[in-house]
C-alpha cells in the first residue's frame, strides 16, 4: 500500500488535503504532521511514496528542512503544495530536489495532476509558475542570486528575514554564533548588499518569508 505523509500547519488544509487526496486516489496509508521536526521524524521512521510539503512552518521551513527530508529518504518524492511563490523560489526547490510545485490555490484537476506526476517520479510545475521558470531557464544570465547560496547560507538568510537575532539562529541550527556571522559576511557578499538590514529586506522582497 502506498505512504503519505502530509506536512501543513493549518489543520483545516491538512484534513481538506488528506481528503482529498483519499478521495483522488482511494486506499492509502496517510501520516500528518504539522511541523518540519514532526515531518523529519516520521521521515525517518517510516518509508513514503510521497511527501506533500507547505513551506511555512511553525518551527522550520519546508524549503529548509527539504535536504534533510531528501537525505532521510531519498526515494521519497516531495512535491510542494503550498502558498504563491516567487520563481527564485520554486527554483531553489527543484534545484535540492523537490519533485514539483504546486500553489494551494489551484484548480482540483491541477492538484490531481501535481500529485499524480509525483506518484508517478515525474515532476510538475503549476501553470501559473511554468512560463516564469521557462524564463529563468533561457535567459541563465539573470538568474537569481540565490543560485550561489549553500543550503545553510539559504537557511540562515530566511532565518534572519524572519527577524531572528545571530544567537537565535545559532540555536536554531546547532551551531556557533561565530559561525553565523561567517554565513552573514558570505550572504552580504554574495548578495552585493551591505547590512543585516538589508538583508532582511531582500528576503522579504524575495518571498523567502511570510
Amino acid at each position: 500500500m502506498r505512504r503519505v505523509l502530509i506536512v501543513d500547519d493549518h489543520v483545516l488544509t491538512r484534513m481538506g488535503m488528506v481528503h482529498f487526496v483519499r478521495h483522488c486516489f482511494g486506499n492509502l496509508e496517510i501520516e500528518e504532521a504539522d511541523t518540519a521536526q514532526a515531518a523529519l521524524t516520521l521521515a525517518r521512521e517510516k518509508e513514503f511514496h510521497l511527501i506533500v510539503l507547505d513551506i511555512d512552518l511553525p518551527d522550520r521551513s519546508g524549503l529548509d528542512i527539504l535536504p534533510d527530508l531528501r537525505r532521510a529518504c531519498p526515494k521519497t518524492a516531495v512535491l510542494f503544495v503550498t502558498g504563491l511563490v516567487q520563481e527564485d523560489v520554486a527554483l531553489h526547490g527543484l534545484k535540492n530536489g523537490a519533485c514539483g510545485f504546486v500553489e494551494k490555490g489551484s484548480s482540483p484537476d491541477e492538484i490531481k495532476r501535481a500529485l499524480t506526476a509525483a506518484f508517478n517520479g515525474q515532476r510538475y510545475i503549476s501553470s501559473g509558475m511554468r512560463e516564469r521558470l521557462a524564463f529563468h531557464a533561457i535567459e541563465p544570465e539573470d538568474n537569481s542570486p540565490l543560485d550561489k547560496l549553500s543550503e545553510r547560507e539559504f537557511q540562515v538568510l530566511r532565518q534572519l528575514g524572519q527577524g531572528h537575532t545571530l544567537t537565535e539562529i545559532g540555536q536554531n541550527l546547532s551551531l556557533s554564533v561565530k559561525t553565523i556571522s561567517t554565513y552573514r559576511q558570505r550572504l552580504l557578499e554574495k548578495l552585493g548588499l551591505r547590512t543585516t538590514a538589508d538583508l532582511v529586506r531582500y528576503a522579504v522582497q524575495k518571498g523567502l518569508v511570510k
